[in-house]
């Protein structure tokens, strides 16, 4: 935490003090806006990471497939039969295309599981902020 964010943080704190509402803690207010801040710090992290592999991954992705182009060339200019350009052209095509769809599978599989462990989190955070607003203003025996 900066030494801004805690000057920041003691501010509210005095200022939230001064206004106490029905039996609701001040201080457990700002607790609990802290773990929401750090939940979120949390998402963000998890999805920047898993953005980055995505990225990466895709650029390796490219990486292999610009070099099955340049192979594929490579061999259509050393000569041979224009039966055996045609079925070697043919291949390359069919290749491409079942590589490609599983470039997209496999990167939208890595979407999906970024965006599903950024959701966890906040999702875990929004049912115990839930729990801690029940538990506040719920009389205790």
């Amino acid at each position: 935490m900066t030494k801004e964010s805690v000057t920041v943080k003691n501010d509210f704190s005095k200022l939230f003090m001064q206004f106490p509402v029905g039996g609701l803690r001040v201080e457990d207010f700002i607790a609990s806006q802290q773990k929401n801040y750090d939940a979120f710090t949390k998402a963000t992290q998890l999805a920047t990471e898993s953005w980055s592999l995505v990225i990466t991954r895709q650029a390796e992705l490219a990486r292999k497939a610009a070099e099955d182009s340049s192979n594929t060339v490579r061999q259509l200019f050393n000569g041979g039969a224009p039966q055996e350009k045609l079925a070697l052209q043919a291949d390359f095509v069919k290749d491409s295309f079942e590589k490609g769809i599983a470039s997209l599978r496999e990167v939208s599989d890595l979407i999906a599981k970024a965006n599903t462990e950024a959701a966890d989190v906040i999702a875990k955070r929004v049912t115990e902020g839930l729990a801690e607003i029940k538990g506040a203003v719920t009389p205790k025996a």
